[in-house]
């Protein structure tokens, strides 16, 4: 899961094996403002079917170093602290880049940062997202190395792995021989009709209402 850091997998994996309560869960594992109501379900589903839970993304923390100094920011961590983030960095100049730079510059466009004239550095921001891209593909296929025969669910936000790119593009380049089918939603209206551009955002689609616009 995306919404969990590697830094917290002894606590997942305590609270799976009933080993700590869910309040002691909660206070150590960082869990996102909408826990309660969106992933919430899926550790408990998982705690009573007795299914493994990997925290796969990489500690925020480090992620903020590099959007700070860049990748040179990791060359000063500890052993024990590079076991938290991918092994390789890889950051390509690609469509990703260009979705990834479009919707922040979207999503900045009215922010206080931007008003306040405050510069934003693309180049180290992606730089950061890739770093939490190669270190979901890492978990994964670390995961998937201990039992091949198992189905690996990977839940993130679909920016990290829409039309295979991101999470999903990573993973493939770690082993082209992996299988990986990349479920995305479509936000649809009443009189949506499918285009090609919508059949590539994943192998399958879930088809949403729109938001209503407060």
């Amino acid at each position: 899961m995306e919404m969990f850091e590697r830094d917290t997998q002894t606590y997942i994996d305590d609270y799976l094996s009933g080993e700590i309560g869910e309040k002691v869960f909660l206070q150590n594992s960082r869990p996102w403002s909408n826990y309660q109501q969106d992933y919430r379900p899926l550790i408990e589903f998982a705690r009573e079917q007795d299914l493994d839970v990997i925290a796969a993304n990489v500690p925020r923390r480090y992620a903020a170093e590099i959007n700070k100094a860049g990748l040179n920011a990791l060359d000063s961590l500890e052993v024990h602290e590079k076991k938290l983030i991918a092994s390789k960095h890889v950051i390509l100049d690609d469509e990703y880049k260009e979705r990834f730079i479009a919707t922040l510059k979207k999503n900045l466009a009215h922010s206080t940062a931007m008003s306040a004239g405050k510069e934003m550095n693309f180049e180290l921001l992606y730089a950061a997202q890739c770093l939490k891209d190669d270190t979901m593909a890492e978990s994964i296929l670390e995961q998937f190395s201990k039992d091949s025969s198992k189905i690996i669910v990977h839940y993130n936000g679909d920016f990290h792995s829409r039309k295979h790119l991101g999470t999903a593009q990573k993973l493939k380049l770690l082993d082209l021989q992996l299988k990986i089918a990349v479920i995305s939603p479509v936000y649809v209206d009443r009189d949506f009709q499918f285009t090609e551009d919508d059949l590539l955002e994943g192998d399958f689609l879930i088809l949403l209402r729109e938001p209503e616009k407060e």
